[in-house]
């Protein structure tokens, strides 16, 4: 049952968000950032920090911190994006590295 509580989390806030930008909702804000980081420490918190957490983690929180940025005006939406683009591929290439540990129980890493 738990490892459907943070995909679970993700739809709640993608579809607040969807509500938030057809007006539907009074704006989100600061709400948007500490769900975003929230969910990023849930996964982490759910199932430890690992090759099968850190990606979806790490790249959650660097939304929650984008997300501030931008709405602190210190970045646009136009860096937002391709910012977001290159720290998820940042964070799959260390996922690629032994400074991750393996899920508990998977497979062992090859060297």
């Amino acid at each position: 049952m738990s490892r459907f509580v943070v995909p679970g989390l993700i739809i709640v806030l993608g579809v607040l968000w969807m509500l938030d930008v057809l007006g539907a909702t009074p704006s989100l804000g600061k709400v948007w950032i500490v769900g975003l980081a929230g969910i990023g420490l849930a996964t982490f918190a759910s199932r430890g920090f690992n090759k099968e957490t850190f990606p979806w983690g790490g790249f959650l929180l660097a939304c929650a911190i984008c997300s501030l940025l931008r709405q602190l005006d210190v970045i646009s939406f136009n860096i937002e994006v391709p910012l977001l683009v290159i720290i998820l591929g940042v964070l799959l290439w260390i996922n690629q590295t032994e400074l991750i540990p393996p899920k508990p129980g998977g497979p062992p890493t090859g060297k």
